[in-house]
């Protein structure tokens, strides 16, 4: 885990697992996970529930070294409690596309309803 000073909202990731044959596109599917207790909320961002990731920038640390076309799948839901990383603000969300598309990573985030 990134053990540098960040902002108060986290991202988390585990040791994750490739979906499918080798050989095959891989499919990680990102979740945000709130710390409960904490104030103001902080969360984490994982990936397939395994690897997590205190900061935005070191999930992009770690996902610079997957391959191109690998698929990030993420489904937000639809509850917020502020403070959100890529969720609060558009801007940080739209940061994040363009990071995975110049990186050839393919980012499928579902609408919350």
């Amino acid at each position: 885990m990134d053990d540098a000073p960040a902002s108060r909202s986290s991202i988390v990731a585990t040791a994750p697992t490739a979906s499918g044959p080798v050989g095959a596109v891989q499919t990680f599917r990102l979740n945000l996970v709130y710390l409960a207790g904490s104030e103001p909320p902080e969360f984490m961002i994982t990936l397939d529930d395994s690897l997590g990731f205190r900061t935005v920038d070191a999930l992009e640390r770690f996902l610079e070294g997957l391959p191109a076309g690998t698929v990030l799948d993420w489904d937000p839901g639809c509850e917020r409690r502020g403070n959100e990383p890529l969720l609060s603000d558009p801007r940080g969300l739209d940061a994040f596309r363009g990071f995975c598309a110049r990186h050839g990573l393919r980012l499928v985030v579902h609408p919350g309803g």
